[in-house]
């Protein structure tokens, strides 16, 4: 279920959206229900109207529901026998196919106190309609969200250029973001779980073990979206919601997540979604996750961590007195080769045969508790520099940097190449990590809703949500 509310000010065209936005979904034949308000006479353009009738959309009929009295406060007579229709419409909604929209209009003070429209929120949840559009006072919107106890997947204001042609793309396109944003906080659920458990027991090869899980992730997800393109955002939100770890490696994990997603939905859609597309998503992905270690490294010490590699591997030719050895470039690749095999395999494995199992299983994963403690929003520039160092500190740093100085000083006995090779890989390690420790999920959404990405905003708001609720 998508909850979207417009909010705005008196007499700034809530309604008028909202009635805009009814009668494109009944043009399209969707199962719409609900209400809107219709204003009656307003001397004070700043101030409520006399009277309020509301429209019952599935009716078509027009009733009396409010009228001014200034000696009340809040100054408004509601009519209670409209009222105790309205609940027994909410009730009967459990009894009916779940409608593709309901519209709930003019929730404000009364709302805000727990009545009004209020008593029929419980039911209007419980009937799990596909969408409601709900329109609050922006005067007492946080007073709304508090009674109502939750958390809107989108927020438009009514003042919003082309508010309802970028209401009406969400409605159409709801279906696919909600998918994304579902799958991306099982994802990063994954990766919370699972992940945290085989980086804490070390077991072997437990990157490809991961990436070969996000491949079969991204294959179910994929048979649930109409443009597949989209699966590239699961694994940006995946990344997004390890942002949010109160400790533990960001980087990589971010980094890995996020290329893993783009490279299977580009495998999708220049393949198509078959045997060659699903195949050659998880080839690519495997690909990833067997180089990416190197391709890091490379990224700190540049062509240094090859040199380390081949006087590695002469030396243990030498050791073992092996008259040839294969090029280290021809080992990368068959290494390479083999893990985009494998994982490509599984995931064309998957999605022919034992779908249900696999299922059972994401679907316990998804129950677990995944954020438990989430880590600080940053702080100011200089505390994220600071903390950017400190993970300079970590093991999963600093070991193979040492490593790889070392190697090259042992061997070529090069003090000027070895205090390069740290220095650089330091300075490099430590802007990035900062970057990382800069990334603030809450104002990235800011920026979303800002700029009108309503889909990517879904979808990333709907996996918060739901992190929320564990």
């Amino acid at each position: 279920m998508l909850i979207i509310a417009v909010s705005g000010a008196v007499a700034t065209g809530k309604s008028s959206l909202l009635s805009e936005t009814a009668r494109w979904a009944l043009a399209t034949k969707l199962n719409i229900d609900g209400f809107i308000a219709v204003a009656g006479n307003r001397p004070n353009p700043d101030r409520g109207a006399e009277t309020y009738d509301l429209y019952r959309i599935k009716k078509g009929d027009l009733v009396p529901f409010a009228s001014r009295d200034p000696q009340l406060n809040p100054p408004y007579v509601l009519d209670s026998t409209i009222i105790e229709e309205e609940i027994e419409w909410a009730a009967s909604l459990k009894n009916s196919p779940p409608a593709d929209l309901i519209v709930l209009d003019e929730f404000g003070i009364f709302e805000a106190g727990g009545q009004g429209h209020y008593p029929i929120w419980t039911d209007i949840l419980a009937a799990k309609p596909a969408i409601v559009l709900i329109s609050i006072s922006e005067k007492h919107f946080a007073a709304v969200k508090s009674r109502l106890n939750c958390e809107f997947d989108l927020v438009i204001s009514s003042k919003t250029p082309n508010a309802a042609e970028k209401l009406r793309k969400v409605l159409i396109h709801h279906s696919d973001w909600a998918t994304v944003g579902l799958w991306g906080s099982i994802s990063g659920g994954i990766e919370s779980t699972v992940g945290a458990f085989l980086h804490a027991v070390q077991i072997p090869f437990r990157g490809h073990i991961l990436s070969t899980g996000q491949s079969v992730l991204l294959m179910f997800a994929g048979e649930k979206l109409a443009v597949r393109f989209r699966l590239a955002w699961i694994s940006i939100i995946a990344a997004g919601l390890k942002s949010f770890s109160p400790s533990g490696q960001r980087l990589r994990p971010m980094i890995a997540i996020s290329i893993q997603g783009f490279l299977y939905s580009i495998a999708v859609t220049l393949a198509g979604w078959n045997f060659a597309g699903i195949f050659m998503g998880g080839v690519l992905i495997g690909a990833w996750a067997s180089a990416q270690g190197v391709l890091l490294q490379y990224l700190f010490v540049g062509s240094d961590v090859f040199k380390a590699m081949d006087i590695v591997l002469e030396n243990v030719a030498a050791f073992f007195e092996l008259k040839s050895t294969p090029a280290l470039s021809v080992l990368l690749i068959g290494w390479v080769s083999f893990s985009a095999l494998i994982t490509g395999l599984i995931t064309l494995y998957v999605w022919r045969y034992p779908q249900a199992k696999f299922l059972r299983i994401i679907k316990k994963i998804e129950t677990y508790q995944v954020i438990k403690k989430r880590g600080k929003e940053p702080g100011s520039l200089s505390s994220v520099w600071i903390q950017a160092g400190a993970d300079l500190l970590r093991p999963g740093f600093w070991l193979p940097l040492i490593l790889i100085a070392g190697i090259i000083f042992l061997f070529d006995t090069d003090v000027k190449k070895m205090t390069w090779t740290l220095f650089r890989g330091i300075t490099i390690a430590w802007i990035l990590f900062a970057l990382v420790r800069m990334i603030n999920v809450e104002k990235i959404l800011g920026w979303m809703n800002k700029k009108g990405y309503w889909g990517p905003l879904i979808a990333f708001q709907r996996a918060l949500n739901k992190h929320k609720e564990h």
